[in-house]
């Protein structure tokens, strides 16, 4: 004979039933803004002693120029944004935010590339 402690317990059960396989989700995403240079392209430009105009060819146009006494500096600013979130049902939930932010530069004397390096 069915009880009515064996119904509750069968509707119970099929209540949780589409949570199953569900205990746990994650999620991420990246974006980056900015010109992203890499020191491996940097040693590249020094090696070749590149005009401004290579320079702008290869990288686009930077996003600020300082006059110094012997030539010019390009900088190259870019951000990466980092967005992730984790969670347990009903346990944990976190998320994780994460911003990094790096300059290229490049330094220019006689209308030729002397001296490059990154900042973060």
């Amino acid at each position: 004979m069915i009880t009515k402690k064996t119904i509750a317990i069968g509707l119970l059960s099929l209540a949780t039933l589409p949570m199953s396989g569900c205990l746990v989700s994650g999620s991420g995403s990246s974006r980056v803004t900015g010109t992203p240079v890499e020191a491996v392209t940097l040693e590249t430009l020094h090696e070749q002693a590149m005009t401004p105009e290579q320079v702008e060819q290869l990288l686009g146009p930077p996003t600020r120029r300082t006059t110094i006494d012997a030539g010019e500096i390009y900088a190259y600013e870019w951000e990466k944004h980092h967005k992730g979130s984790a969670s347990v049902f009903l346990l944990l939930a976190t998320s994780n935010n994460r911003t990094e932010k790096s300059v290229a530069y490049v330094q220019f004397e006689d209308g030729r590339v002397t001296k490059t390096w990154v900042a973060k």
